[in-house]
Formats: structure tokens, C-alpha cells, sequence
């Protein structure tokens, strides 16, 4: 069972989980919030079946691809994600990022108007699906120093999860960036965002008195 994770607060602010934080800024950093990462495995297989890589060993291909595939991302995506040439560090790094991105606006948009916020179900957006999927989480089993079966050791994309208010995790109202909420009235991810929310809500309201008057 994890430990609960407890916010930290200053000023009335609350702060995410160092874990949740860095999640976040690598989301934003690729722009999860509009795309998703390409799928790595799909990538690695049809290099496999290409004939033109039919003499390289199927280990040296993979992080031939891995580190192509790494080449596209912003430098501190490549500094977490690792050297390709730790293949399964890096694959499952990169599984997770690429989850990260789903899960997180899929948290952030539960209070978006017609959203699944009135469910206690965290429904996530898949483009495999024409509807949004419940968020499952696949067990790794591993053979332990004494050979019995265990769960491997916990997923830290969930660890960061567990026991954080869904609330605070947020899409900024201007620009779409997943972010955490300091306030409970928080609706922007930076000043710059907030004063442009604030002139557009300036102008409407501007617009709604003079069509109420006339």
C-alpha cells in the first residue's frame, strides 16, 4: 500500500507531488495535452519487417529506432527518458510517459461541461476507440529472490496519483496545458494565461450589458 502523499501548502497554495510535477512538465513539454507520443512498439515492429534491416540483430535495431524516436523529443523528455541503448529502461519510461499523457488530461477534463466529473470512474481518451475507455493499469508479475511470484514493484506514474485530490489537476482555460491547481478557484496555468481569461471574461461581460440594455 503506498504512503499517502500529502500536498504541501504555502499561502493558501497547494503544491502537486514531486513525482506528479515532473509528469506534468514533461506532458507539457510534448504537448500531450494535443497529440499523443507515436507509438513506440508499432514503430519498432515495422522496422523489423522491413527487408532493408533484415541483417541487424533485432536488440540493435530497437535502439537504433528508440534513439531516432528519442531524437524528436524536447532535451528533457531525451534526459528522462535515458540512453536508448537501455532498452527496456528506456521502453518503459517511454510506456509511461506516453499513459502520463492520457491519464492526466483525462483527469483535467473530468470537470469540463458534458465530461464523466459526475462518475467516480476515470474515463480516459483512447483514438483506438469511438469512446472514451475507463483507465486500467496492467500488473507486471516478477519472480522474487526467493522464487515466488510477486507484483513488480509499483508503477510511478499511479504512486504519484494515489491520494491526490482529481480536482487539482486541471486544462488551462487559454491555452490547454495540463496544470496543477494551487487554488480551488484556479483556472489558468500561469499569469500570462490568467490575465488573458480575465480580459476575455472582461469583454463578455461588456458584450452581456450592452445586449441587456437594449
Amino acid at each position: 500500500m503506498p504512503k499517502r502523499r500529502q500536498t504541501v501548502t504555502h499561502r493558501g497554495d497547494t503544491k502537486p507531488p514531486t513525482d506528479l510535477a515532473r509528469f506534468i512538465e514533461l506532458v507539457n513539454a510534448e504537448r500531450l495535452y494535443e497529440r499523443e507520443l507515436p507509438d513506440a512498439h508499432k514503430t519498432l515492429y515495422a522496422a523489423m519487417d522491413d527487408p532493408v534491416n533484415a541483417s541487424v540483430a533485432p536488440r540493435v535495431l530497437w535502439i537504433q529506432q528508440c534513439a531516432e524516436i528519442a531524437s524528436e523529443l524536447r532535451p528533457e523528455t531525451r534526459a528522462h527518458l535515458g540512453s536508448a541503448s537501455n532498452l527496456e529502461q528506456f521502453l518503459e519510461r517511454y510506456e509511461l510517459l506516453s499513459a502520463a499523457g492520457k491519464i492526466l488530461q483525462g483527469i483535467a477534463k473530468r470537470r469540463a461541461p458534458g465530461s464523466h466529473g459526475q462518475s467516480n470512474e476515470l474515463m480516459v481518451h483512447d483514438t483506438r476507440f469511438p469512446v472514451d475507455v475507463p483507465f486500467t493499469v496492467p500488473i507486471a508479475m516478477v519472480v522474487n529472490g526467493d522464487g515466488l511470484l510477486a507484483v513488480k514493484p509499483e508503477n510511478p506514474l499511479v504512486a504519484s496519483l494515489v491520494d491526490v485530490p482529481a480536482d487539482r489537476i486541471r486544462s488551462c482555460a487559454i491555452c490547454g496545458q495540463v496544470f496543477w491547481a494551487p487554488r480551488a478557484n484556479s483556472e489558468c496555468c500561469s499569469e500570462k494565461c490568467r490575465k488573458t481569461y480575465n480580459q476575455r471574461n472582461s469583454r463578455e461581460n461588456r458584450r452581456f450589458r450592452r445586449r441587456k440594455r437594449k
